[in-house]
C-alpha cells in the first residue's frame, strides 16, 4: 500500500471538518536494524505508510525494536525501545515532530542488580546519573525487551515498563521451565519520571505468580480506570486485565493494581478457539465509542484487531481494517491532525532500508 494524495487530502478534509486528531502506529522491519517506520490513520482503521514505508528516523546505535511513542504534557514526543534482543538497558529518544529525534540515550536500568532477590531496587544508588553511566550486564538479567511509554495527564508521570527475565528458579520459581526457550520466566517491571532526568527505583509493575508475562501495553479508560493488554507467553495469548484499585500516583503503585491474568480469559491466541494464533505486541486506543485493540500474529506474520466498548466483549474486526500485510509490535498513539498531515508530506533523504525478518530461534543470549 502507498501514500497517496488522496489520503493527504482526506486528512486535510478530516481536519476542516473539525477532526482534532489521527493515530499514528510506530513500527521496525527486519531484526530492527534499519529504524523507524511510521503509518497514519485518520480514523483507526485504514492505514497509510508514511514515505511508503521508508525509515524516517535511523538510531544512532543499536537496533530499533518495539518502538513506543508518546505525546507529553511538554508537548514533545518521547520514544523508548528495545535496542538489543539480550542486555539490561533501555534505549530512549524526544522529538517535537517525530521525525527529528534527539540522539539515542541508554537507561541501564539493572545498573545496581546484586542476584536474587534484588529484582526490586533499594534505590540507594539510583540516582540522576546511575542510570546513564554504562554498567555491565548481571548474567541473571537476560533482556528488557518491549519497553513501553505511557503518560498520565491526571498525575503528569511517565511510566517507562518493559519485560525482563531473570535466569534463576529462584525468581517465580512457580513458572519457572528449564525447557523454555532461553530458560525465559518474564515479568513486567517499571520506573516512573516526570522530566526524564530522574528516575524513582526500578519496581514490580505485573507479576502473576504462575504466568509469564510480556509485551504490556496501558490504556486509560476513564479519570479512575484503566486497563493493560498483556501477553502470557507459554501459551502466547493475549488478556486485558483491568485496574482494581483507586491510582493515587504511579510511583506508588500497589503490585495488586491490576487483575491476575489467572482469572482473566484469553481474548486471542494460541489456543483460543475461532483464532488459533500465537498473538503479541498490543496497542489499545479509543475511536469515537469504541476501543480498538490491535495485536501481532508473529507466528502467522500478520494481524488482528479486534472491538470492544467493555472490555468483556470483543469482535474481531480484522476484514475492516485496511493495513499493510504484517506491521510487527506497533504500539498505535493519538496525535494532532495537523501532526498526521505532515507526515504524509514528509519524504526522507536517503534511500531507506528493506531487510528480511530473522527468525527469532536463531538469536542466542550473549
Amino acid at each position: 500500500m502507498k501514500a497517496t494524495a488522496l489520503l493527504i487530502i482526506g486528512l486535510v478534509l478530516a481536519a476542516s471538518c473539525n477532526q482534532q486528531s489521527a493515530y499514528v502506529f510506530p513500527t521496525f522491519t527486519g531484526n530492527g536494524e534499519d529504524g523507524l517506520h511510521l503509518l497514519v490513520s485518520s480514523d483507526g482503521y485504514t492505514w497509510n505508510e508514511v514515505d511508503d514505508f521508508k525509515s524516517v528516523y535511523l538510531q544512532s546505535d543499536g537496533l530499533m525494536r518495539d518502538p513506543s511513542i508518546v505525546l507529553g504534557g511538554d508537548g514533545k514526543y518521547h520514544m523508548a525501545h528495545t535496542s538489543e534482543w539480550f542486555d539490561h538497558k533501555i534505549a530512549i529518544t524526544h522529538s517535537e515532530d517525530l521525525i527529528n529525534w534527539t540522539p539515542t540515550e541508554f537507561l541501564y536500568v539493572w545498573h545496581d542488580y546484586q542476584g536474587v532477590g534484588t529484582e526490586e531496587s533499594d534505590g540507594t544508588t539510583w540516582s540522576q546519573t546511575g542510570l546513564r553511566i554504562p554498567h555491565e550486564r548481571d548474567s541473571l538479567v537476560k533482556n528488557c525487551w518491549s519497553p513501553t511509554l505511557f503518560y498520565d495527564d491526571r498525575t503528569e508521570e511517565y511510566i517507562i515498563y518493559w519485560s525482563t527475565s531473570i535466569q534463576s528458579p529462584d525468581v517465580f520459581p512457580e513458572s519457572w521451565n528449564p525447557y523454555a526457550w532461553e530458560e525465559m520466566n518474564h515479568r513486567i517491571y517499571y520506573i516512573v519520571t516526570k522530566d526524564f532526568k530522574t528516575f524513582t527505583p526500578r519496581k514490580l509493575f505485573y507479576a502473576p505468580k504462575t504466568n509469564m508475562v510480556i509485551d504490556g501495553f496501558v490504556a486509560k479508560v476513564n479519570e479512575e480506570d484503566y486497563v493493560m493488554g498483556i501477553k502470557e507467553e507459554f501459551l502466547q495469548q493475549i488478556h486485558i486485565v483491568k485496574s482494581q484499585k483507586k491510582l493515587e500516583t504511579w510511583e506508588n503503585l500497589a503490585l495488586d493494581f491490576w487483575e491476575d491474568i489467572a482469572a482473566v480469559d484469553p481474548f486471542v491466541g494460541r489456543y483460543v478457539p475461532g483464532s488459533m494464533k500465537r498473538a503479541e505486541g498490543t496497542a489499545i486506543f479509543k475511536v469515537e465509542d469504541d476501543w480498538l485493540i490491535y495485536c501481532d500474529y508473529w507466528w502467522d506474520k500478520s494481524n488482528g484487531i479486534f472491538k470492544t466498548k467493555d472490555f468483556e466483549a470483543f469482535t474481531d474486526i480484522t476484514e475492516q481494517v485496511s493495513l499493510p500485510p504484517w506491521v510487527r509490535n506497533g504500539k498505535i498513539f493519538e496525535v494532532p491532525i495537523e501532526v498526521a498531515n505532515q507526515l504524509m508530506k514528509h519524504k526522507t533523504k536517503g534511500p531507506g532500508i528493506e531487510v528480511e525478518p530473522i527468525p527469532q530461534a536463531t538469536w542466542k543470549s550473549k
